[in-house]
């Protein structure tokens, strides 16, 4: 049990710190843009994605101070809501995100913003009323399957799209981005099918076996494998923090193991320089 929940503290403050992060990128871009051009207007779904994400905080924060207090308190009394809630919302939002990076209309992606708000609201008034069991888990984990593979059908669409047009040189990064898209979208509805396969064999079983454990496991590996499918909305800052461990890897080496040429006699220094132009131009060659 301990393992699970140090688990579910891991995703919640990990889902904290990507909803943070896009929240901080689209002010950054809105005031990027801003300046740029006074007449730039804050488009309607970034809005309603900063919106989302900031009410990502709040049950991430919830489902840590549960965990915190679990000596105390019965710690799954709420924290199943706030799991669902997690996970549906990481879901929706990464759907309408895909929209929104393949330029799809406005309408289609508030579409999906507002989908993911109304079950958002239909997963706490089924808490209210303590419904929640197998057979809902299994109904909410079946529509994110479809939810994932929705967004691995248009990942896969873009990717078909530029292989037909013969730019294969043209939007490498792109098709990168979508094959990663289709990998971890791929994953996450294998995951969930499989989830809501077993909790509606659950809900339909007649034993006395208990299978809340059972049940809290599955959820946990639809939300880890879920959080991989934001993954390719942080290659750039993945690569960025890459490119700063080699470079400090680099420096160290270079400070520690390396010779400065100033602090060789004029001969050593002579023949260390013609050694690197003849390096050099074999490259070239």
């Amino acid at each position: 049990m301990l393992a699970r929940l140090v688990s579910f503290t891991t995703c919640f403050f990990i889902e904290l710190l990507l909803s943070a992060r896009l929240v901080y990128r689209n002010i950054r871009d809105y005031k990027k843009k801003k300046k740029e051009s006074p007449l730039h207007s804050y488009r309607c779904e970034t809005i309603v994605a900063d919106f989302l994400d900031v009410s990502l905080i709040a049950p991430c924060i919830a489902g840590i101070l549960a965990i915190a207090l679990r000596s105390r308190y019965e710690v799954y009394a709420w924290l199943d809501v706030v799991i669902l809630y997690n996970l549906h919302h990481l879901a929706g939002t990464n759907l309408a995100r895909i929209l929104q990076i393949l330029t799809f209309r406005r309408w289609t992606v508030l579409l999906a913003y507002a989908a993911t708000l109304l079950i958002a609201l239909d997963i706490f008034h089924v808490a209210a009323a303590k419904k929640i069991d197998s057979a809902y888990e299994s109904a909410l984990l079946a529509r994110l399957a479809i939810a994932s593979l929705l967004s691995l059908a248009l990942a896969r669409n873009q990717v078909e799209t530029h292989r037909a047009s013969g730019r294969q040189g043209i939007g490498s990064e792109m098709v990168f981005l979508m094959n990663v898209f289709i990998i971890t979208n791929a994953a996450a509805a294998l995951v969930q099918l499989c989830g809501a396969t077993i909790l509606s064999s659950l809900s339909l079983a007649n034993t006395s076996i208990d299978g809340a454990q059972l049940r809290r496991g599955i959820l946990l590996a639809c939300t880890a494998t879920q959080l991989l499918c934001y993954l390719p909305l942080f290659l750039v800052d993945i690569r960025s923090i890459l490119a700063w461990i080699r470079s400090k890897h680099t420096r160290d080496h270079n400070e520690e193991g390396g010779t400065r040429l100033d602090s060789l006699p004029g001969d050593a220094r002579l023949d260390r320089i013609s050694e690197e132009g003849e390096l050099s131009g074999r490259g070239m060659q």
